[in-house]
């Protein structure tokens, strides 16, 4: 009974195991579009010995390594094991300041604090240390020419300015101006001529009004240290261009001397000798050499234009109308400049 009892529990054993079997294989052939027919059926049982599949996961049936538990007794003594302290870190010493030094105090056993000598600045400098100064920074060795020019500021305004300019150590105060410019305006020779370029034509410095504007903006106390004054005047002759110079000399006592070179070119100069003399008779009295000029100028522009024609052809020169004066029967210059 015992062994019929067996034989039916491996049969059906057998069958469950071989239903998945079967459908497996039912699902491959439909899935190739086979049939599985009667006849290709056929029976399999287990051998006798062999498991059932599938094999249980777990148990002394189970296919799969069994390996050994640790006991909770060990986990429980791991557990308790006392950990290992850590090391504790060397603690850093704060950083000690040095300790301030108390100042000494101040000994008051000392005598008198000596006086410092004063800054020196250029006017505690000697007159003649200064003088020299001065000869470097406002005497020329050439000649000086004043003149008017248009100037363009950087804001777009059209300004005039005068030349030459001043020494700029003249800004400083009153005494360095008055000394400076003293020496500026009286050992420079000015020469005031005719502009020769084309956009310094209308600012011609031989003309009495610019002349007159010039000797203002000089103010007449900085003009009266002027000393030399040089006035040329453009003339031409049959042998070419000639230049007739005026020279306005000032003394040490004031005395104002008026020349001309007009004699030395052969030419007849009764205008300018007329014009010279009329001057020293009026100058009684003027101590300014820019105001002399201006008068001369005016003087001898009245008498040209008395008998003589401006040719704007010749750049506004006079034409003289004759070719020998009637009175020294010496030739004449054919055009003179009027100033």
């Amino acid at each position: 009974m015992a062994a019929a009892g067996q034989d039916s529990g491996r049969s059906h054993q057998s069958q469950a195991a071989a239903e998945p079997s079967e459908g497996i294989l039912k699902t491959i052939m439909a899935l190739r579009g086979l049939d599985i027919s009667a006849a290709s059926t056929f029976d399999f049982t287990l051998p006798a010995g062999s498991t059932a599949w599938p094999a249980p996961h777990y148990g002394p049936d189970s296919p799969h390594p069994q390996t050994a538990k640790q006991s909770q007794l060990t986990q429980t003594k791991r557990r308790q094991a006392p950990s290992t302290p850590t090391r504790p870190g060397k603690s850093r010493k704060p950083m000690s300041t040095p300790a301030k030094k108390a100042r000494p105090a101040p000994s008051r056993g000392h005598g008198p604090i000596p006086k410092r000598d004063q800054p020196l600045t250029l006017l505690n400098l000697p007159g003649e240390l200064r003088d020299t100064i001065y000869d470097v920074l406002a005497i020329h060795e050439r000649l000086l020419y004043p003149q008017y020019r248009p100037v363009h500021t950087p804001g777009g305004r059209k300004v005039l300015r005068r030349y030459p300019q001043e020494p700029t150590l003249a800004l400083v105060n009153r005494q360095l101006r008055r000394e400076v410019l003293s020496m500026f305006y009286g050992f420079n020779v000015f020469v005031f001529r005719r502009s020769e370029g084309e956009l310094l034509q209308s600012f011609s410095m031989t003309d009495t009004v610019w002349l007159t504007r010039w000797h203002c903006d000089c103010t007449p106390a900085l003009s009266g240290y002027l000393r030399n004054i040089e006035l040329r005047l453009d003339a031409h002759s049959r042998e070419g261009p000639l230049t007739l110079t005026y020279k306005l000399h000032k003394t040490a006592e004031g005395r104002i001397d008026v020349t001309h070179d007009l004699a030395d070119t052969g030419y007849c100069h009764c205008l300018e000798d007329e014009a010279v003399a009329e001057m020293r008779a009026h100058m009684v009295g003027l101590s300014d050499l820019v105001r002399v000029a201006t008068v001369l100028s005016r003087k001898r522009k009245m008498k040209l234009v008395a008998f003589a024609k401006r040719d704007d052809d010749e750049g506004g020169l006079f034409k003289m109308p004759t070719a020998t004066c009637l009175y020294c029967r010496k030739k004449h210059l054919e055009h003179v400049s009027a100033g």
